[in-house]
């Protein structure tokens, strides 16, 4: 995550959103990757558990622009907190198959790229 400040909102007609707060207007505020949390009873279980998805639907023109910089009504917030550390960590798996989805690339551990074939010179050799 960034230096961005993580928080959930309640928004009217939405449910609980969470995202990483960029600023504020008079009449917005501004977040970047916005979800909205829904819990969901297990299959098996009928405990429930959380789900989370985006807030911008996919099949948008400009689904990229909006979810790095989405603006939500002041008016419609009723209420905004810090989450506790169990949301975070949904909202980091979350980040990480959004990551997956948004560029097509899964996120790997930094000695991932000395693994790479590469060429007499050292640099990585892309097939």
């Amino acid at each position: 995550m960034s230096n961005a400040k993580l928080k959930i909102y309640k928004v009217i007609g939405e449910g609980f959103v969470i995202a990483e707060e960029l600023t504020r207007s008079k009449e917005n505020i501004f977040v970047r990757y916005p979800a909205v949390i829904t819990m969901i009873p297990h299959q098996k279980t009928r405990q429930l558990v959380p789900q989370l998805r985006d807030l911008v639907p996919g099949f948008f023109k400009n689904y990229d622009t909006s979810m790095k910089k989405f603006p939500i009504k002041r008016l419609l917030v009723s209420m905004e907190d810090d989450p506790n550390p169990i949301v975070i960590g949904w909202y980091e798996q979350y980040l990480r198959d959004l990551t997956k989805r948004m560029t097509g690339l899964e996120t790997v551990g930094a000695g991932a790229l000395n693994a790479l074939p590469q060429n007499p010179d050292g640099s990585p050799l892309i097939q």
